[in-house]
């Protein structure tokens, strides 16, 4: 990894953990992307790190829209296209990527989409208003990935555990209706590595 891209990365973990300041490099993308997507919700590893205790990092934004969401005419002010990848746009202010998650996704579960887009707390961030999908809905988009023994894969799995550790009370039985059996299946694998990390029977 080059310098440059060092330095870059470092920059972006600095800014994601001033999380009170609205000028901090992610809260400016969360800023505009509520202004200008309405009917959007944060999803993936920003969307985790508003229910872990642990700090969890990453280097973009994750965006939940559904089929015919609107966006204001700003919304080509702060943002552009990115070439290459028709469902990623750019923030113009910061270089900040963000993947935008919708039923026109060929490779996503269209009703689990449906469902994340409509099931979200607002959280206040920096004085921003920041609309975050409920946790089980963020660990059902994790599940597929997190299936796979691949890099990401693991840190899916890493945060689906996280957010179940640290939300006891989180109820994920009415995840079956809208997945897969063999994601239910292994989520119901986690819920018991859970329990028995919380037992002392494991060691993570």
């Amino acid at each position: 990894m080059d310098a440059l891209r060092i330095d870059r990365n470092l920059e972006l973990i600095s800014n994601f953990f001033a999380m009170d300041n609205p000028a901090s490099t992610f809260n400016r993308v969360l800023r505009d992307l509520m202004e200008t997507c309405p009917g959007g919700v944060i999803v993936g590893g920003m969307a985790v790190s508003f229910y872990v205790k642990d700090a969890r990092t990453t280097v973009d934004v994750d965006i939940v829209l559904a089929a015919g969401a609107p966006r204001t005419r700003d919304f080509s002010n702060r943002f552009e296209a990115l070439a290459g990848k028709p469902l990623s746009v750019r923030h113009k202010d910061t270089g900040i990527e963000v993947d935008v998650l919708s039923p026109l996704n060929p490779i996503m579960n269209d009703a689990l989409v449906r469902a994340a887009s409509k099931r979200f707390r607002v959280i206040l961030r920096a004085g921003i208003a920041v609309r975050v999908a409920e946790p089980d809905m963020i660990i059902a988009l994790k599940l597929r990935r997190a299936m796979n023994p691949t890099p990401k894969g693991f840190i899916d799995r890493g945060d689906i555990l996280n957010i179940l550790t640290d939300n006891p009370e989180l109820d994920v039985t009415s995840l079956k209706r809208l997945l897969p059996e063999q994601e239910f299946d292994f989520l119901s694998d986690l819920l018991v590595y859970r329990e028995k990390l919380l037992s002392g029977e494991l060691h993570d």
